[in-house]
């Protein structure tokens, strides 16, 4: 464990130079935390290398001051993996939390590892970036012990940071990704870019204002200048589903899709009110759009006013320069029953549809 308090920066590995690949660093079972004193925020966290594995490792920053903390930066010449264990920042005082920067070649998170950016005061939390010049993997398989949560979530007046994906290819494969507020401050945004964009096997890729909160959500974009992707379901029989859910006060983040062609296959992509917040609208610009029923679930984008909810539901825009599909039936997992894929807006509750 390499620990730090106050401006002290923590630091492992060398600067990489242009045509030199730094050593590869293993961090196993072990951690770097760096931590506020009353009169100073934490320093920086720096790892730099050849190649970044981190096995079970915790690495954390957390801020009870009044200034903003520093970043925590891993970056590598080749891949970073982060493959269980934790990479946290916390907020919770007055000061920002520290961004999470992670970059290289390939980066991926795997086997019930949470990255996460958390306010618990009045600072606004840090942001998080996952980049990477070829792929950027977020993956859950049925043999891991728990999730694999990316996420931003403010549980008090501080505002929560943003989370960015951004790679060649990006792809959320079985695990969680989160942009949250459970109070007063306002969830950040949420963006995954790329030239492809995949969310698959049951993952779950959403942005949400929970129950007994009155901050707002920034919302959810979805760029991917060739393929984007909603597809498939996991061994649970959970469908991937992009989405935006309001259930306090504030109001439900938009989302927003910009793609090439985006197929949702057997997915689920939707804006939800279930509170007296209006939900979000949901735009799609692509080239072609593909709704289909695939693995026994239909295709559905939806935007619904829920049973109880007095919220507005959200308006639904497709744009296609060539064409929009809508295809095949099958059991409908959110609404129940059998029936045909679809693009509507729904109405359960008092809320206006």
């Amino acid at each position: 464990l390499v620990a730090v308090q106050g401006a002290g920066e923590a630091s492992l590995g060398g600067t990489l130079s242009a045509g030199l690949s730094g050593a590869a660093i293993t961090v196993s079972g072990g951690g770097v935390v760096a931590e506020s004193v009353p009169e100073a925020a934490p320093g920086r966290i720096v790892i730099r290398g050849g190649v970044l594995a981190f096995t079970d490792a915790n690495v954390v920053s957390n801020n009870f001051a009044a200034s903003p903390a520093q970043p925590i930066e891993l970056i590598a010449d080749g891949d970073v993996r982060f493959s269980g264990g934790q990479l946290l920042s916390i907020a919770q005082g007055a000061g920002r939390g520290a961004d999470i920067v992670a970059g290289g070649e390939n980066v991926s998170v795997d086997r019930a590892a949470w990255v996460q950016a958390t306010t618990l005061g009045s600072g606004r939390g840090g942001d998080v970036a996952l980049a990477a010049r070829t792929r950027v993997s977020v993956i859950e398989t049925a043999a891991d012990p728990d999730r694999t949560v990316v996420a931003a979530q403010t549980e008090a007046e501080g505002h929560g940071g943003d989370l960015r994906f951004s790679a060649d290819t990006v792809r959320i494969d079985g695990a969680f990704v989160r942009n949250r507020t459970f109070a007063a401050g306002d969830a950040g945004r949420l963006v995954l870019e790329g030239r492809n964009v995949d969310v698959l096997n049951g993952a779950s890729v959403a942005v949400e204002t929970k129950a007994g909160s009155s901050g707002a959500s920034a919302g959810l974009a979805l760029l991917a200048s060739g393929r984007a992707r909603i597809a498939g379901s996991n061994a649970f029989g959970e469908p991937a589903y992009v989405f935006s859910a309001t259930e306090g006060t504030g109001a439900g983040g938009n989302v927003s899709i910009r793609a090439g062609e985006l197929a949702v296959l057997g997915g689920y992509l939707d804006t939800v009110t279930a509170g007296s917040g209006d939900g979000g609208a949901l735009s799609i610009d692509a080239g072609s759009v593909r709704i289909e029923a695939f693995g026994g679930y239909v295709g559905s984008v939806t935007s619904l006013s829920d049973a109880g909810a007095t919220g507005r539901a959200g308006a639904i825009t497709v744009r296609a320069a060539d064409t929009v599909t809508v295809s095949g039936s099958g059991q409908n997992w959110l609404g129940g029953g059998f029936g045909p894929s679809l693009i509507a807006t729904q109405n359960v509750g008092p809320g206006e549809g």
